[in-house]
């Protein structure tokens, strides 16, 4: 399997450049239509006058459904993990879980990573999130962290049911006055004849044996960010953040975070995490982020080969196993929840 996904990386990135060196060769005129195909990824730097691709190819898998640096705060966590839409009705009697790992501070052109997918009934004073999140924190972590977060929630307060559903979320000022869940505000920018809306349902997800699915997120030279959705084929557009949502990430991404996170009320118990299971690395049943690569400057798919900080908010609860594997960079997090808030 991770050989096949890297293969078809490999080869997207190809395409890519090639494509770009024929567009250099020509006008680099706005084809509206053009929009629908892979081209026009490349983008110029500012710094020194080359060519850098800015990519990340996140793929979803449906699994066998098995039950029912800086450090984050607690209130942190509240507003990057879920965002500042619905605040108002839970208000700060709330408390966030996660467990996830965070690069260090740097230079980051692109990611690759494998989520698998599952489903739980949950009530609506909870919420179960697994994500990648691409961060710039700007020169004023404060102030102006642009942050893009793609991945699947089961958020019955936000959607009105318990199933499971795709998700976008984007900021430019550290979730302070912007940005929001899905195309609730004005900014992620649907193409015409997408397959997928952001908060759609992703169905199934309890099929062990099933398609894999596959979001791709792709910056292009205009400073976009391209998202790609695929369900046992090629992914297809489903549309994009302009460069002028953001002030910093539409140049780069300085930090990638990537694992679950959990929320409920006080009072209420917290729910289950991926699978609802510990994860072990010697049991393959919990939830599992893999195929973990990164992509350099020049496009080319490179090992993972970068440290992480590890951010467990109670490893009773939840847990996420250090990053590990000889062909491809895996890991494996989750728990069953349980943990009383209040």
């Amino acid at each position: 399997m991770s050989r096949h996904w890297q293969g078809e990386v490999r080869t997207i990135l190809a395409g890519i450049a090639e494509e770009e060196d024929e567009r250099e060769e020509g006008e680099r005129e706005e084809d509206v239509c053009h929009r629908d195909t892979m081209l026009l990824h490349f983008k110029m730097s500012k710094h020194n006058l080359g060519l850098s691709i800015h990519v990340i190819y996140i793929m979803f898998a449906a699994h066998q459904i098995l039950g029912g640096g800086f450090h984050l705060t607690n209130q942190d966590v509240n507003m990057t993990m879920f965002g500042k839409s619905l605040q108002s009705k839970v208000g700060d009697a709330t408390k966030s879980y996660m467990a996830m790992h965070q690069t260090y501070e740097g230079t980051y052109f692109g990611f690759v990573a494998t989520l698998d997918v599952y489903g739980f009934e949950i009530n609506y004073s909870q919420r179960i999130i697994s994500s990648v999140w691409i961060v710039n924190r700007g020169p004023n972590d404060n102030l102006e962290e642009n942050a893009i977060r793609i991945g699947w929630q089961v958020f019955p307060e936000l959607y009105g049911d318990s199933h499971t559903h795709f998700f976008t979320y984007w900021t430019r000022d550290s979730y302070r006055t912007t940005g929001c869940y899905n195309m609730r505000c004005p900014g992620f920018q649907l193409t015409l004849g997408s397959k997928i809306t952001p908060g759609d349902v992703i169905s199934p997800v309890s099929d062990v044996d099933g398609a894999r699915q596959k979001i791709t997120i792709k910056e292009k030279s205009t400073g976009d960010w391209w998202i790609y959705y695929g369900f046992n084929s090629a992914p297809t557009v489903v549309g994009y953040f302009p460069a002028n949502l953001f002030t910093n990430l539409s140049e780069k991404a300085t930090s990638i975070l990537f694992g679950g996170s959990v929320l409920a009320v006080d009072g209420a118990s917290t729910p289950p995490m991926g699978s609802g299971l510990l994860p072990s690395i010697l049991s393959d049943k919990a939830a599992s982020i893999e195929d973990i690569l990164l992509v350099d400057e020049d496009g080319k798919i490179a090992p993972f080969d970068v440290k992480t900080i590890k951010d467990e908010t109670s490893d009773l609860c939840y847990a996420m196993t250090p990053i590990f594997g000889e062909s491809t960079s895996r890991c494996l997090y989750g728990g069953p929840g349980g943990c009383v808030v209040g």
